[in-house]
């Protein structure tokens, strides 16, 4: 019932190939994941160039929007830990080993 839902129970596959894939635990449903990591990397460095923009902005201008723009940054850096986190918490619960990549 849950996979006529749309609420699959996935799995994280490597094939023979070298590439990733999910596989359903119930219906058996393939889904390929590709590399993933294209927005946390997107987010990583717009927040250090924030977080840079920050610094210069601060250091030659003496105005609040220094400030603002480091504490925009950072607040992104730690969006992605969270995001990070979140998935090697999940993969744990999934799998019951923390995930290695490489």
């Amino acid at each position: 019932m849950r996979c006529r839902l749309g609420i699959h129970r996935w799995q994280k596959l490597r094939a023979p190939e070298g590439r990733w894939y999910k596989r359903c635990r119930a219906c058996g449903t393939e889904v390929d994941v590709g590399e993933g990591g294209l927005g946390v990397l997107l987010a990583l460095v717009l927040g250090v160039a924030a977080v840079a923009a920050g610094l210069v902005v601060a250091l030659n201008v003496h105005s609040l929007l220094g400030p603002l723009l480091i504490l925009g940054g950072v607040a992104a850096l730690g969006w992605v830990a969270l995001i990070v986190g979140l998935d090697r918490v999940a993969a744990f619960l999934s799998t019951g080993t923390w995930r290695r990549r490489g």
